[in-house]
């Protein structure tokens, strides 16, 4: 799928409490012009701080499995604060629940850089055209309500 707002940059929180793993999808994401990494989060105290200074965030990629046992919690609270919501993990029973908490698309581990960008990109895309776009003073703005 091509980027159609090729000008659009899209804030991105990353939710994982592996700092390895959390580097690594840090790491792909940089690879993709369309999106700005504003952090990691690795606590609810640290999502919460990030949500505060942003207010909006478009993407949200959050690792579950192991022993971050508060990642659908987590996902539940922070759906309605974003445009796109990813989870990461590493079996069937997390898929489900990824699905049931909302979430826009669900990995398995290990990711590999090339589907994982192609599908942010892609997730971003399909986003972005069912929303109502708003040009204000030359610069975008994406309403926060879906």
């Amino acid at each position: 799928m091509l980027n159609i707002f090729p000008s659009i940059i899209a804030q991105c929180l990353i939710v994982e409490n592996g700092h390895l793993y959390a580097n690594r999808v840090k790491h792909f994401l940089n690879r993709l012009p369309c999106v700005n990494v504003i952090g990691i989060a690795t606590t609810g105290n640290e999502v919460s701080d990030i949500i505060t200074q942003y207010q909006q965030l478009d993407i949200i990629i959050i690792g579950c499995g192991g022993s971050n046992s508060h990642a659908f919690e987590i996902a539940r609270l922070l759906r309605e604060l974003t445009l796109c919501m990813v989870i990461v993990g590493d079996d069937c029973q997390s898929a489900l629940q990824a699905l049931q908490t909302g979430a826009d698309y669900f990995f398995v581990k290990p990711l590999h850089r090339s589907t994982f960008n192609s599908k942010i990109r892609d997730l971003l895309n399909i986003k972005l055209q069912k929303k109502e776009i708003l040009l204000t003073d030359n610069s975008l703005r994406i309403p926060v309500h879906l």
